[in-house]
């Protein structure tokens, strides 16, 4: 703490001493020893008088002035990676630049650098690439030169300025102010181009473009190593100059080769069956029913003659009859036994391979979105199908409602907030005292135009509570307490830490309702300007744009095209009730086999699983943290006490016939759990809570009117939820049994069918946490947690 004094903050404290102040209290209150102060006392006296000034000077090289600092060389190689690959990280930097200058560069001084010119985080620095494309191309048009020159002769504004501005050096500059005194308005760069330029060669574009036709495989380099042969003892040219003709015919990828060089087939079965809908479609517009159509069938009523029919009472009880006479007739005990458990892998196996197929659905769906072109017209025919294939209509009858998955929408720039309403965030705390200091840097930091406040609900025992009110009184000058007693009792502080953030301290003296308790005396006592509330666990980091990117896809979903006074009724009139983030588990990633399990986990079910509820609009649960929900929704259903509180939250809101949206691009780093037991205590935790929410809210949810047919049966999904390893594990082991300990076999069963039905199912989990993180560009390490 004392080498970050500067020389006058030191003179400062000598002098107050010398004026009569204790040296104790000046020392604590600026967080330094005594020793240290006396240090620079003895240094201060023993100076002459023309030194005095200079003497208290730390004495320790810091920044270019350091022993191993890195050159400026160093520092602009570093910059033009950076500009080139954004999301490498100081460790993929240092070992770039020591192969690039043949000696040792340290990940330390490489984020020192990027600390200098605030690109420490991936995004900062992939916003800083994006300015800097930007820039670049208007420093190559002749009207920005234009622009940037009478800027300074007209307008009368500082060099310095205009061109920290516009991105360039000032002898560029005063070289094009030469031009312009000249008489050369006309600043357009003179460097050739194109069909102009020297190492031009004239039809070599036609030849190029015939061999991606008959090779799409080829590469860039192999191009031009065949263009050379062709072209012998003519002008060739080199690998660059073929990326080049690639990228100005949209060749550059693969994919965008093969689809040049596959020649125009007949229509695929999906385009035929397309088309077929469209014409339906057009049929059902035309015609003018004389009479009102009828409704479509309700949930109850599909599934109604199926627990009632006799028909199906008779086949399940001859299947059972016949069941009986197969194990009967084995002939010898072992086989019988072998024919038992040969039933359990079938029956099991065959429960767990619903799962499965709804899996490999949904990676179908999602890859399928994930390339759907951005065009109007073929992103509703997609839309159009998935309902189709769905059950999905329109209110009319008439046909399938249009998807729109606001949620998988990944650039909401076009969005913009005119009103910033208040909000509350609230963070439950129980001894987190690694990381309750953290999480209340980046509670308080957020970039939010408004005001906002923030709870701490804490229901800790150990030095957490102390960690908290040590930093309120650090942060603020007054802190006022309010002690409440009465019912359950609680202590509540209240700190402005900065203008517009508030942030309280609210202390329980019981765990009453757990985690649902303590949310909910944090929602009774938020602010009465509180119109959303957001909720993060203590272990995540939001970034400093969270709560803006969820009021945009807050009004994305409610189709209003500006945040004003009128946002509030759009939203209060629309059904839209919470938007759901990414829990992205990523800060301790790389501990152990279980944390890199854990985020490979959480990869393939954010990015493929729910992301493919959004698109086919089933059930989208409410996760526990990362989550912006409406505070006069939340105040009409509250909190409830289970031990999921959250999936308690998600049922009462489709209850009522309320909506979630989620979205990938909502990103809060977190930490994975890193241990067995505690793994197997939140899986059981989880398990428990579930399993109490489905028991009570089973019924009324299939029941209800206010929930969709996608809706209830992602509902039906979810029920067995935490069955999957029973069906997976007991099936297995029971078709392990039959095959080898007591070989038998149903009559209608082969080897054949019991290896594909254990492959399927084994590899359904493994693939979509495989295609998660494909589709979310992780590392290459991070694969390594699908073996866990």
């Amino acid at each position: 703490m004392s080498s970050r004094l500067p020389s006058s903050e030191k003179l400062r404290l000598i002098f107050r001493v010398k004026s009569g102040e204790p040296i104790a209290r000046l020392c604590r209150e600026v967080g330094i020893s005594r020793t240290i102060f006396y240090r620079w006392l003895k240094t201060y006296q023993s100076t002459g008088p023309r030194g005095k000034k200079l003497a208290l000077i730390s004495k320790n090289p810091k920044g270019k002035l350091h022993w191993r600092a890195l050159s400026g060389r160093v520092e602009w190689n570093l910059l033009n990676i950076v500009s080139k690959n954004p999301g490498f990280t100081c460790k993929q930097y240092a070992e770039v630049l020591s192969k690039r200058f043949k000696k040792p560069v340290s990940a330390h001084g490489i984020w020192n650098i990027l600390r200098s010119h605030d690109l420490t985080i991936p995004r900062e620095r992939t916003n800083w690439v994006e300015e800097r494309s930007g820039r670049a191309f208007l420093e190559l048009s002749s009207k920005s030169r234009n622009d940037f020159i009478k800027a300074v002769v007209e307008q009368g504004r500082p060099v310095t300025v205009v061109c920290r501005e516009f991105g360039i050096s000032r002898p560029t500059f005063y070289k094009w102010y030469s031009l312009y005194k000249s008489g050369n308005e006309s600043l357009a760069t003179r460097r050739p181009q194109g069909d102009g330029h020297w190492r031009f060669v004239p039809g070599v574009s036609d030849l190029v473009l015939s061999l991606v036709k008959n090779h799409p495989e080829y590469s860039a380099s192999k191009i031009a190593y065949e263009v050379a042969h062709m072209q012998s003892g003519k002008l060739s040219l080199g690998t660059h100059g073929v990326y080049n003709i690639l990228k100005k015919h949209n060749l550059s990828k693969f994919q965008e080769r093969l689809a040049f060089a596959t020649p125009k087939k007949s229509l695929t079965p999906i385009q035929v069956f397309t088309d077929l809908l469209n014409r339906i479609k057009s049929i059902w517009e035309t015609f003018t029913p004389s009479v009102a159509p009828a409704p479509p069938p309700t949930f109850k009523q599909l599934v109604k003659p199926f627990f009632t029919s006799f028909v199906t009472s008779g086949l399940f009880s001859l299947g059972l009859i016949s069941w009986f006479g197969i194990i009967l007739s084995a002939g010898s005990l072992s086989s019988s036994l072998g024919l038992i458990f040969a039933t359990f892998a079938l029956i099991l196996g065959t429960f767990f391979l619903l799962y499965s197929f709804k899996y490999y659905i949904t990676l179908a769906i999602v890859l399928s979105f994930s390339q759907q072109t951005t065009d109007d017209k073929q992103q509703t025919t997609r839309g159009n199908i998935l309902s189709w294939l769905l059950g999905s209509f329109d209110k009319s009858g008439f046909g399938p409602k249009k998807v729109n998955p606001v949620g998988l929408t990944p650039d909401l720039t076009h969005i913009r907030l005119d009103r910033y309403p208040f909000i509350s965030v609230h963070i439950p705390f129980y001894n987190e005292k690694k990381v309750v200091e953290r999480s209340i840097q980046a509670a308080v930091n957020f970039q939010y135009e408004g005001e906002y406040e923030v709870i701490l609900c804490d229901d800790s025992t150990d030095e957490t509570t102390e960690i908290i009110r040590d930093y309120l009184n650090k942060s603020v000058t007054s802190v006022k307490s309010i002690i409440q007693t009465k019912g359950e009792g609680y202590t509540l502080t209240t700190a402005e830490v900065r203008p517009g953030v508030v942030v309280k301290h609210l202390h329980r003296t019981s765990r009453s309702g757990f985690k649902g308790g303590a949310l909910e005396l944090a929602r009774k006592l938020s602010d009465p300007a509180t119109e959303f509330v957001s909720i993060f666990d203590a272990d995540f980091v939001p970034y400093p744009d969270t709560l803006t990117l969820f009021l945009k896809y807050f009004k994305a979903s409610t189709g209003n095209n500006s945040v004003n006074q009128s946002f509030s009724n759009s939203v209060k009139e629309s059904n839209i009730a919470a938007v759901q983030g990414y829990q992205w588990h990523v800060l301790n990633k790389s501990e152990n086999w279980i944390t890199r399990g854990v985020r490979s986990e959480y990869s393939g079910s954010y990015v493929i699983e729910r992301s493919g509820t959004e698109l086919y609009g089933g059930l989208k649960q409410i996760s526990g943290s990362v989550y912006l929900i409406r505070k006069d929704v939340l105040d009409k259903v509250g909190w409830g006490t289970s031990i999921t509180e959250d999936f308690e939250l998600t049922l009462k809101l489709y209850a009522l016939g309320y909506k979630v949206v989620y979205t990938p691009y909502i990103q809060a780093p977190s930490e994975c759990v890193s241990t067995i037991k505690r793994l197997v205590r939140q899986r059981m935790r989880w398990s428990e809570g579930h399993s109490f929410n489905i028991r009570r809210m089973f019924l009324p949810l299939l029941r209800s009117k206010n929930l969709t047919t996608p809706e209830k049966l992602e509902f039906l999904y979810l029920s067995p939820y935490y069955l999957q390893a029973f069906f997976f594990l007991i099936g297995t082991v029971s078709w392990f049994i039959s095959e080898t300990l007591f070989p038998a076999r149903l009559p209608f069963w082969t080897s054949l069918w019991g290896w594909s039905l254990v492959l399927t199912n084994m590899l359904s989990l493994p693939l979509m946490n495989s295609v998660g993180m494909f589709l979310e560009e992780s590392e290459h390490k991070d694969y390594q947690g699908i073996l866990s």
